[in-house]
């Protein structure tokens, strides 16, 4: 999808509470600022792929367009952060060693990538850990990757004086998960007054806070609670942007229905 009809749909997304449940004004909800940038064509575009409806609004007034189930998929940012800090570890390490032959480097890359979106971290080259179980996907993996020689997952716990935050500071690279999430915080108190305006200014800064969350939320692995180290601003930032995008919401008007 093109970076800028992504764009629309995050801005149909987030204007609504419900991931795109309830029927916007179009002209409210993409004014005219926004068809001056020539995107009146990819909305057309996105109704055609049934990712977005519009109707006629009520009494036959103007427009009213919303997202389809389809269209919220393809903007959501990843399971809510909230609810996977919340969650409870078990105290279980769930580890997936793999061989992949040397000259098969490709393979080895794209098995890395498939960890790391499955929130993984690398402890060495060929070991992985989690805090959750994997599912059905580890077995589809190894079936989809025949050039890999072996791939065992098992469970395990730390011994002998090892504890979870040396793992976790093994497996994962905090110092830059940090850094991603303090440039989106720096982000958000760099607001420009014509954002709270709704003008057009906003399709710029609500591009670049949706790239900002995406790649915090990319490095992430969103551990539990119990996990999670020192330092880390993840949750507060994340807090911080809900609260910025609700009081925009507000502000726009767009609480009041």
């Amino acid at each position: 999808m093109r970076a800028r009809t992504e764009r629309m749909l995050y801005r149909l997304h987030w204007l609504t509470e419900a991931g795109g449940e309830c029927w916007l004004s179009q002209d409210r909800a993409l004014p005219s600022w926004v068809y001056e940038q020539g995107l009146a064509r990819q909305l057309q575009r996105l109704e055609g792929q049934g990712q977005v409806e519009t109707r006629k609004g009520p009494r036959g007034c103007g427009r009213e367009v919303r997202l389809t189930e389809s269209g919220a998929a393809a903007c959501a940012l990843r399971a809510d952060p909230v609810a996977r800090w919340s969650r409870h570890w078990d105290g279980a390490w769930r580890m997936v060693l793999f061989d992949v032959p040397e000259q098969a480097r490709t393979v080895r890359a794209r098995l890395r990538q498939r960890l790391v979106r499955e929130d993984f971290g690398c402890l060495q080259q060929s070991v992985w850990i989690a805090a959750d179980a994997a599912g059905e996907w580890i077995g589809d993996l190894r079936s989809a990757e025949p050039e890999v020689a072996a791939l065992v997952m098992f469970e395990a716990r730390t011994v002998a004086g090892d504890d979870a935050a040396a793992m976790v500071a093994q497996a994962w690279n905090f110092d830059a998960i940090n850094r991603a999430w303090c440039e989106l915080a720096t982000h958000l108190d760099a607001m420009p007054a014509d954002v709270r305006c709704d003008g057009p200014s906003s399709w710029e800064w609500i591009a670049r806070e949706r790239e900002l969350a995406k790649h915090g939320l990319k490095l992430d692995p969103l551990l539990p609670e119990s996990l999670i180290p020192r330092g880390y601003p993840g949750r507060e930032v994340w807090g911080r942007r809900q609260r910025t995008l609700a009081g925009l919401r507000a502000e726009w008007g767009w609480d009041q229905g």
